[in-house]
């Protein structure tokens, strides 16, 4: 609440009480590397899949964007635009 607080009310940077350095939100920022984490699980993932659902994306950015062509099960894309090519099974 207090981050909250700080970023919507005052309008200012939130500040870590024990170093002073800036407090950044739990995601990764463009140009960020990914988690080692996220490299580790994805071809156990990604072979465990049985659908996969596409979410109001561009699928412009790399890693990420090569992940609906490296499964192998139907993909369901909610989107305004076509962003990827259509495989057999897929569902638009």
């Amino acid at each position: 609440e207090k981050v909250k607080e700080t970023i919507v009310e005052k309008k200012e940077i939130p500040k870590c009480v024990k170093c002073g350095g800036n407090v950044k939100p739990d995601i990764v920022f463009f140009g960020e590397n990914l988690p080692g984490r996220f490299y580790s699980l994805l071809q156990k993932d990604i072979r465990k899949a049985d659908l996969m659902l596409i979410l109001g994306t561009s699928l412009q950015v790399a890693p990420v964007s090569a992940i609906p062509g490296m499964v192998n099960c139907p993909r369901v894309l909610f989107n305004r635009e076509l962003v990827m090519n259509v495989k057999r099974d897929d569902i638009f």
